[in-house]
């Protein structure tokens, strides 16, 4: 006797690149202005100490960057400790980065925002591929 099983449900076509990449970068935009209003907020109007108010401005950004990342770029599932062992590997590679190509660049003689430009651009080149293959496949 033969046995008939469904065939299995096809799965969710995934985003193509070019959406991958809007998403990506409304996210990175999203973050970027989330950490500047929550510094603003904390530091101008709240009087929080600069370095705190800093510190809670970068870790809101982080939250909002991860989680849609996760759920809205990459759309992921899953295990969220291997994760987020992973995206912060590469957050401390943006911070070591970006702290050398700011003080390799200009001591080169480039203007720091410039260098800090390109620190941006490598990291976000950098971040995209880590995302997409290592840390939210």
């Amino acid at each position: 006797m033969t046995e008939v099983t469904a065939a299995p449900a096809p799965a969710e076509p995934r985003p193509a690149l070019m959406q991958l990449l809007t998403r990506f970068v409304a996210v990175g935009g999203l973050s970027v202005g989330s950490d500047v209003v929550v510094l603003f907020v904390l530091h101008s109007l709240a009087h929080v100490p600069l370095l705190v108010a800093t510190i809670i401005g970068y870790a809101v950004s982080l939250v909002i960057n991860y989680t849609l990342n996760h759920g809205w770029v990459f759309e992921a599932s899953g295990d969220h400790h291997r994760r987020l062992v992973r995206y912060f590997t590469l957050v401390a590679f943006n911070v070591v980065s970006t702290l050398a190509f700011v003080e390799g660049l200009t001591s080169a003689g480039l203007h720091y925002l410039l260098a800090k430009c390109v620190a941006v651009a490598v990291n976000a080149v950098v971040n995209f591929t880590g995302f997409r293959f290592w840390v939210f496949r």
